[in-house]
Parts: structure tokens; sequence; C-alpha cells
């Protein structure tokens, strides 16, 4: 009888670490405010700084994190427009990002998206110093000059800002909103002076005698004014006159509008000259009032 016995197998077993397995890089942004900006425009060019506070918080990965902060425009390409409150009309603006204000702040995709593809600002926070951070960017508004908006409050509501991880197509880690709003004030001015007005009159005229002056008013787009004289008639050297302004009431155009004041002297008048001729002024006001 043999004795059996089974033959040894040898099992080799290559035992080692796991090297090189990828880790998420993820980071809390607790939150990001960013301020409302206010301004009045007046014709020249209006620039408003505001301020976006970005603050987050280390979960895990690297501990050097890359972010993305993007500004929402609303229209979906780089001019962006205030409307006018209970009106139609509108008022071109930018953001325009730091490092000489040049560059727009754009989001193609449109409201509250945060597809930012054409100019945010890539973050990075250093979390060996710290794991929560806080960083500060600004954005400035800009109203082109020598627009003529009509008077008016004009604002642009719910313009999103959104943090990301990473790039611009990265996972949402924060957002808000913030309003901007541009005050068009109503204003009148006198673009040009009233002229002298000049009448030459001779003591028992058969006719009457007349003159005019000229002048001009600006106004803000859409402003209705109106015209008044101090007094439409008077009497000098013994001479009664009449003042008459050829338009009582006009609407701004953001452009001159020209003006008469006409005069006129009735015929057949003595008046009050003891020598061979005589010359005398009076003033009168003109009064806009918007």
């Amino acid at each position: 009888m043999k004795n059996l016995r089974p033959n040894p197998i040898a099992i080799a077993l290559a035992l080692g670490s796991a090297v090189g397995v990828a880790q998420a890089q993820v980071a809390s942004c607790a939150s990001v405010t960013a301020n409302n900006a206010t301004g009045i425009y007046n014709g020249a060019v209006l620039n408003i700084d505001g301020n976006i506070s970005v603050t987050c918080t280390y979960v895990s990965g690297g501990r050097n994190q890359s972010l993305y902060l993007g500004i929402d425009n609303g229209e979906g390409g780089t001019t962006r427009n205030l409307t006018r409150q209970s009106a139609a009309n509108t008022l071109a603006y930018l953001l325009l990002r730091p490092n000489n204000y040049v560059a727009d702040w754009t989001t193609a995709a449109g409201r509250n998206t945060g597809n930012n593809t054409d100019g945010g600002l890539n973050l990075t926070f250093n979390f060996n110093t710290a794991n929560t951070l806080t960083q500060n960017f600004v954005y400035r508004l800009r109203v082109a000059a020598g627009t003529a908006p009509a008077a008016g409050v004009y604002d642009d509501s719910a313009i999103g800002v959104f943090v990301r991880q990473g790039t611009n197509t990265g996972a949402i880690r924060a957002s808000t909103t913030f309003i901007a709003t541009v005050s068009v004030i109503a204003q009148c001015r006198f673009t040009s002076a009233p002229t002298a007005l000049t009448m030459n009159y001779t003591s028992f005229a058969a006719a009457a005698s007349t003159g005019t002056s000229n002048f001009a008013v600006t106004c803000t787009q859409s402003t209705p004014y109106t015209l008044a004289l101090d007094t439409t008639s008077g009497t000098l050297l013994g001479l009664n006159y009449t003042l008459v302004l050829s338009a009582a009431s006009a609407t701004g155009t953001a452009f001159p509008q020209n003006f008469t004041v006409n005069g006129s002297i009735a015929a057949g008048q003595a008046g009050t000259c003891a020598t061979a001729n005589c010359s005398g002024t009076q003033a009168r006001t003109l009064t806009i009032t918007y």
C-alpha cells in the first residue's frame, strides 16, 4: 500500500499599497454677497464701484483650490440695459472687471444660469492658512457719456452672482443677486441766454415798432416744461409795449430748442423825450419751470 501525499502548490500573493487615487476638490462656500449699485446720471460718464465678498470653507481634496466667480448679465451680451420704471425707456450700461476696468463681465447663457462663458474671475483659495477664508472683489458699473435718456429711475434687478468649483462649468457652491439703479434727474437750462430786445420808435409813429430776443433751452429728454415772463407789458419812456413768447411750453429732447420773445410798441404814442434822442432799458425775467 502506497502512502499518498498531496503535491504542494505554491500560491504567491503580491501585496502593495494603492497609490494615485484621485481626491475630489471640494470647498463649501457658505456665502457670497454683493452690494447694490446706485448712482445719478447727468450725461457724463458714470462709474459706480460695488463689492462682492466670497466666504468658503475647506471640505476635502487639495488645500489649494480653484473657484470661479461669474456675474450674470441678463441680456446674453456684453451690453446690459437698465429699464425705466413705469415706462419703456432703457439705459445701456456695462459691468466691468478689476484690472483697469476694461474687460466686461458677461454671461452668454442669460439670467441666473451661472454659465459664465466669457469673462469671470478664476479664484484661488489657499486653505493651508485657515479652513475658512473670505476674499473680496470689485465690480464697476459704467454708463457711457453722451447718452440722452428720459428723466426717471432706471434699474436692473436680480443680477446673478455665482461661485463655482474650478471653472465656469463647475458645480455652483454659492449664489446671490444684486440690483443696479441709476436715476436720471429732470433738468433744464438756457443753452443760450436771451439776447437784448431792441425797439426803435419815433413819437406818433404811424406803424408799430417791433423787436425780437432769441434764446435756446435744453431739457432732459421727455421732460415737459413751461416758459413764462414776469410780465407781458410795460411802459418805458412813456411808451407802452407788449411782450409775447413764441411758445409757452414744450417737451425736452436733450438738444437745444429755440424760442423768441417778440416785443411791440403800438403806433400813435407820444412818449416822454425832452431831447432829440432818448434811450431807456428795463430788465425782464424769463423763467423755465419743469
